[in-house]
């Protein structure tokens, strides 16, 4: 059986597919690596925590704190204004 991008064969299925997990392993590492440096730069957008970590209240301000920086951002790439 050809297990293409999976490690193991279950009736005609093929679980764990390598390919995504690594794929998904290189973005965690380029995510974590960018916000450490944009964090030394001082310069840290808003991020999106749970409520289980920073309570309700505090995630919805950080989640309505991170659709508006978003929003702006997109609208200034929309006008083509690349400061």
């Amino acid at each position: 059986m050809d297990l293409g991008d999976g490690t193991q064969p279950r009736q005609r299925a093929v679980l764990v597919p390598l390919l995504t997990i690594a794929a998904v392993a290189i973005a965690n590492s380029i995510k974590s690596r960018t916000a450490q440096l944009l964090d030394e730069r001082g310069a840290m957008p808003p991020v999106i925590t749970r409520a289980s970590v920073v309570g309700a209240e505090r995630s919805r301000a950080l989640f309505d704190a991170a659709y508006r920086e978003h929003a702006r951002r997109i609208a200034r790439s929309i006008a083509g204004d690349a400061t």
